[in-house]
């Protein structure tokens, strides 16, 4: 049978893997997210990048939260780009109808 201080550490322990899980799945989905948004719904995947970003850098998982969160930038940035360039080929096109 175990006594009270083994419970208190094991319970400690296991409390801290689990804080550790989901600040890696907070994470990686923020990796994910920013690497799909380079191709694919840019500015929607950014900004889900950049939240779980922050999320996952508040749950002390840093590097592949920080590298999320810089790709949610990079996909904004890149999105509001390819809006304006595609904005100008389209009055472009119409100005020559």
């Amino acid at each position: 049978m175990k006594n009270e201080a083994e419970v208190e550490v094991v319970g400690t322990i296991e409390k801290e893997e689990n804080v550790k899980k989901t600040s890696e799945v907070w994470s990686v989905t923020s990796l994910i997210l920013g690497l799909v948004g380079i191709s694919f719904a840019s500015i929607p995947c950014g900004i889900l990048a950049i939240i779980f970003g922050l999320k996952g850098k508040k749950e002390n998982s840093k590097g592949m939260a920080t590298a999320g969160f810089i790709l949610g930038i990079a996909d904004i940035v890149l999105g509001i780009i390819y809006s304006f360039i595609s904005l100008i080929f389209t009055i472009i096109y119409m100005m020559n109808l």
